[in-house]
């Protein structure tokens, strides 16, 4: 859910009592814009009674774009390059500014890491310890399905045991925010080391790109939940149509956001046979979003009155945007609980800096996606599932609460209807299902790990035991 997660730090971050030490230094994080990757490195200097910024894009051979403007109000960052017509807003936490990139009236996320002096810049891009190698001892096929009733035409991955099956099958879908098929994140690519254990183990899968990214079509702005939804529903069928596959035996499985998307469809129009769902949303979305903030702000140390006021500011935003359908009285409502807020926070008076992110965090709280997002709320749907669902969290995640959200999996979920369903927390692993130390976002790429290899082999075990 990184789209989620940098959206809450742009409102948990922004009190002076987070004030943080001086931004000098190197700075380097990934830039995913559409089906493009970018390293970008800032190297910020004192100079005089501020700082100076030059840039660097590795990937494109540019080097030394001078920034034409530093702003450090602690622990705000703020870097204007009106040449190119960009900005960058990021809060200061740690080793860390966790922020956003503005471009031609697009906003990307961006966490920036402090480098160390003779260090790699190019953070994220090494080798990591699970990423598969071939040679594969399993077949694989590039693929193409449509999405009839979006007219799209979504590109993806199969892989396959040898020999002519039948086999178990698994659709994997992705969390938040544009992700190619195998949801790559700081060098990780969890869904191709689940595909590569999966079909090892005699279990048939299909990954794709999302619409709008990588090699499929569509358009990622813009679309909800509902349209993804879709996109798997298509992904689940064509994968049915397979002649290797095992009828009765084809899944789905969801991270985070895929996990709200295998609820939608357990419950919908031929529903998968079972369903995974890692670190899925099982609380209203308001309710997550509140949690989220706090477990991430205590985590990293914020002040519980910090937390307080941040957390009642996040609160009227989501019920604002959950009640009011009419976008341009949503906006003014919203404008005015935003500029009050930063008002108190800043002696009565906004720059042009603050009144920018104010409208972005206005274009980010009206998008259609987290309109639909926040008004989601996944208990109804958990109450009526009578397949076999395989709901886990990790207990260092601060995305997806674990406690939360397996409490209200086991309370709403129905033994009844759903006999083979397990519902299970694993100590020690955060969001991605790494072993993790705090949990915090900021971690997943300082990890070798990208999946823990003990999820993976219960679930598989779980699949394969689904018909005994």
């Amino acid at each position: 859910m990184k789209k989620l997660l940098l959206f809450l730090c742009f409102f948990g971050f922004s009190s002076a009592a987070l004030a943080q030490a001086s931004p000098e230094g190197d700075w380097s994080g990934l830039l995913r814009v559409e089906a493009v990757t970018l390293n970008i490195v800032f190297h910020v200097k004192a100079e005089g009674d501020g700082y100076s910024t030059t840039m660097d894009s590795p990937d494109q051979a540019a080097f030394d774009i001078k920034v034409f403007n530093t702003i450090w109000k602690a622990p705000t960052l703020t870097l204007q390059l009106p040449a190119m017509g960009a900005v960058f807003y990021g809060d200061k936490v740690g080793d860390s500014i966790v922020g956003s990139w503005t471009q031609a009236g697009h906003t990307f996320d961006l966490i920036l890491t402090r480098q160390q002096p003779g260090g790699e810049m190019d953070t994220y891009r090494g080798a990591k310890i699970q990423t598969p190698q071939p040679p594969f001892d399993y077949d694989i096929e590039e693929v193409s399905f449509s999405n009839t009733h979006a007219g799209i035409k979504l590109s993806g991955t199969i892989t396959k045991p040898k020999g002519v099956g039948p086999f178990p099958a698994v659709v994997l879908v992705s969390g938040s925010g544009p992700q190619d098929r195998d949801e790559t994140i700081m060098g990780h690519k969890p869904f191709h080391v689940l595909a590569h254990e999966f079909t090892r183990s005699g279990i048939a899968v299909l990954r794709y790109d999302d619409r709008g990214f990588g090699q499929s079509g569509g358009k990622f702005q813009g679309s909800t939940t509902a349209d993804f939804a879709e996109d798997a529903a298509a992904a689940l069928a064509f994968m049915r149509s397979k002649d290797y596959v095992l009828p009765g035996k084809a899944g789905i499985m969801g991270h985070s956001e895929g996990g709200m998307i295998a609820w939608i469809l357990a419950t919908g129009k031929d529903k998968p046979d079972f369903a995974v769902s890692l670190a899925g949303p099982c609380v209203s979305i308001d309710e997550l979003l509140l949690l989220q903030s706090h477990a991430l702000s205590a985590t990293m140390g914020i002040a519980d009155t910090t937390i307080a006021k941040n957390l009642a500011l996040n609160a009227k935003l989501y019920s604002i945007v959950k009640a009011e359908n009419d976008s341009v009285k949503a906006r003014k409502l919203l404008e005015k609980e935003l500029t009050s807020f930063f008002k108190q926070q800043n002696q009565g008076k906004l720059n042009k800096a603050t009144k920018a992110e104010i409208q972005q965090q206005l274009n980010t709280l009206l998008d259609p996606w987290f309109r639909y997002f926040v008004r989601f709320d996944p208990v109804p749907l958990i109450r009526q599932i009578d397949i076999p669902v395989f709901a886990t969290n990790g207990s260092k995640d601060v995305q997806v609460t674990a406690n939360e959200n397996m409490r209200s999996m086991m309370d709403n979920l129905d033994p009844l209807k759903s006999p083979k369903s397990r519902v299970q927390q694993y100590m020690g692993l955060n969001h991605l299902f790494q072993s993790a130390d705090s949990g915090l976002p900021q971690e997943y790429g300082e990890l070798r790990e990208t999946f823990s290899p003990q999820v993976m082999a219960d679930i598989i075990e779980w699949i394969k035991g689904l018909d005994e």
